[in-house]
């Protein structure tokens, strides 16, 4: 893995921006627009973070090169998991998943 003193350009790859505006529409549907613009604000902005933090991400054991790092709005509220790889100039955002979902079996072979 690149250094952690180094500032990584964040690429979303097409299966993440598509999960992402799921994400929304999902929160659209049940909180409204403006909680959903907030939320999808948020998580771009942690997955944006991840530049500078993908350090702190964990490693999946069967996955060499492969990190997830849970985002958690609020400490009650639900969460989503971005799974990225890290090479030297930039940390690839993969997918985003929802805490509930049974992304492991997705991501792991």
């Amino acid at each position: 893995m690149a250094s952690n003193a180094s500032n990584l350009t964040v690429v979303f790859s097409e299966a993440s921006r598509d999960e992402i505006a799921s994400i929304w529409l999902y929160n659209a549907g049940e909180y409204g627009t403006d909680h959903a613009d907030r939320y999808e604000e948020f998580l771009k902005a942690e997955i944006r973070a991840l530049g500078q933090t993908y350090a702190e991400g964990r490693r999946l054991e069967s996955r060499p090169g492969i990190f997830f790092k849970t985002v958690r709005w609020s400490q009650r509220g639900h969460a989503h998991v971005v799974v990225y790889r890290v090479t030297q100039e930039s940390v690839n955002v993969l997918h985003v998943f929802h805490t509930a979902q049974d992304w492991r079996n997705y991501v792991e072979p």
